[in-house]
């Protein structure tokens, strides 16, 4: 038995993730099949997709592990509050 679970992540968590692991808009567009200005209008709330377009967004999303959790990345915090890591 198969299951499926939903995760809903905005566009600031979908950028933060890939800040986090190095991933470019362009290698999210690439892995989307989307235009690079497509995908960053989407991820900024500049442009909303329709149905197909959307789904080939999730589906570079997936393909590139950006839905999934990894320990190593610090919790995201509120915006405008700063880490400062003294040494």
């Amino acid at each position: 038995m198969e299951t499926t679970s939903t995760v809903l992540l905005t566009g600031v968590e979908i950028k933060r993730r890939m800040r986090a692991r190095g991933i470019t808009l362009d290698a999210l567009a690439q892995a989307a099949g989307l235009t690079q200005p497509d995908v960053s209008d989407a991820l900024n709330g500049r442009a909303i997709f329709g149905p197909k377009r959307a789904g080939k967004l999730e589906a570079g999303i997936l393909r590139l592990g950006i839905d999934k959790e990894h320990a190593h990345e610090p919790e995201p915090l509120p915006p405008g509050v700063f880490r400062i890591r003294r040494v």
